[in-house]
């Protein structure tokens, strides 16, 4: 299902779609902003997915990268 909807870009956002419809890279100009949004909203997602698989995860310690340069061999120890 599509809609209709009216947008104001600035001129270069306006002359960039319409090179990637010249060039090929694009069906019409309203396909090319629709790809600008689905990537955008990709994006957001991926944002919003590695913000949860960050959270609760703390900054690593002075004692925890001394382990993990040990661990390593970066710390002329091993």
């Amino acid at each position: 299902m599509t809609g209709e909807i009216v947008i104001t870009l600035p001129q270069d956002q306006i002359a960039i779609a319409r090179r990637a419809v010249a060039d090929g890279r694009a069906a019409s100009v309203s396909a090319y902003i629709a790809q600008a949004m689905a990537r955008r909203a990709a994006d957001e997602e991926l944002a919003a997915t590695l913000a949860k698989a960050h959270a609760g995860t703390r900054v690593p310690t002075r004692v925890d990268r001394d382990w993990a340069r040990h661990a390593l061999g970066l710390d002329g120890e091993c």
